[in-house]
């Protein structure tokens, strides 16, 4: 019998501890309905240091209307990944694109990149 109470008690314990688990998190959904946006990006400027050319943001923004892609904004960016200073080696300005989420699948056809895969892009004004 006194065996049984102690027993008794380390379950109950236990058992009120682990009523007071935070609940899991629920895993969100993915946004796709309509009225949902996304961001898509596409390199711009010089493909390589030291070069001219390249396609501008306005040029970008012509690939995706002429995908029949509607393009809500637009802003300059960077793919926030280091680049040696070097000519000839690569550039990490990107072409930023809000567009609704039902238009992903023509921009990605258009060769165009969902911007939540690259987390540590950042935007900023165009010159």
């Amino acid at each position: 019998m006194t065996l049984l109470k102690p027993l008794f008690l380390v379950a109950s314990l236990v058992l009120s501890l682990s009523a007071c688990q935070a609940p899991k998190p629920m895993q969100p959904k993915p946004e796709t309905p309509t009225g949902k946006t996304l961001e898509v990006y596409k390199a711009i400027g010089p493909v390589r240091q030291c070069e001219q050319g390249g396609a501008s943001l306005t040029d970008r923004q012509a690939e995706l209307q002429a995908a029949q892609v509607k393009v809500l904004s637009s802003s300059c960016g960077s793919t926030g990944r280091m680049q040696a200073t070097v000519c000839g080696g690569g550039t990490s300005s990107i072409g930023i694109f809000t567009i609704a989420a039902e238009d992903v699948s023509k921009a990605q056809l258009a060769e165009f990149t969902l911007l939540s895969n690259l987390p540590e892009a950042s935007k900023f004004p165009c010159n």
